[in-house]
C-alpha cells in the first residue's frame, strides 16, 4: 500500500510538467529569423548613438524601472560602439 501511495505521489508531480523547445537559427523560419536579427541590429543601433531613452521604452517593465545599470553600461562604452558594425550572432527561439 505504502508503494502504491509513493507511485502516485510522483505521477501527480509530473503531470504539471510542460515541454519547451528551443530553435537555432537554421531551425526557424525564415521570417523569424530575419525579424531577431533586424531586431538585435536597431538594438545595437540605439547603444551605439547614446539612445538609452529608446531602450528604456522598450525594455520590459521589469528592466526598464532600473535601467541605471544598462544606461551607464551604454554611456561607458558609447566610443566602443561607434562605427561597429552591427553582426548578431545567429539567434534562438525559446517556445514554451
Amino acid at each position: 500500500m505504502l508503494v502504491l501511495i509513493m507511485l502516485l505521489g510522483m505521477m501527480s508531480l509530473a503531470l504539471p510538467v510542460q515541454a519547451e523547445t528551443c530553435e537555432a537559427g537554421g531551425d526557424m523560419d525564415a521570417a523569424t529569423r530575419s525579424a531577431l536579427e533586424s531586431t538585435a541590429r536597431r538594438y545595437f543601433d540605439m547603444a551605439a548613438r547614446g539612445d538609452t531613452a529608446s531602450l528604456r521604452q522598450n525594455a520590459i517593465p521589469s528592466v526598464a524601472t532600473n535601467f541605471s545599470g544598462i544606461e551607464t553600461a551604454v554611456k561607458d562604452n558609447q566610443s566602443n560602439f561607434a562605427g561597429a558594425p552591427a553582426t548578431p550572432r545567429p539567434p534562438f527561439l525559446l517556445q514554451a
